[in-house]
């Protein structure tokens, strides 16, 4: 399985599991401070496997 392929999934699984935690923290509403660093947390995950895997 090639992770350059996959890391667009990854990122996303970061981003729900990101937006779960802040959900749960919150009394169960949204967050969307959680909702933003997993979105950065998920691009940035792209991001440096692209550059170390390669263009």
């Amino acid at each position: 399985m090639r992770t350059r392929q996959f890391s667009g999934i990854l990122a996303f699984g970061v981003f729900l599991t990101a937006c779960a935690i802040g959900y749960s923290l919150n009394d169960n509403s949204p967050s969307i401070p959680w909702a933003v660093s997993g979105a950065v947390a998920g691009a940035l995950l792209v991001l440096v496997t692209w550059r170390v895997r390669g263009k």
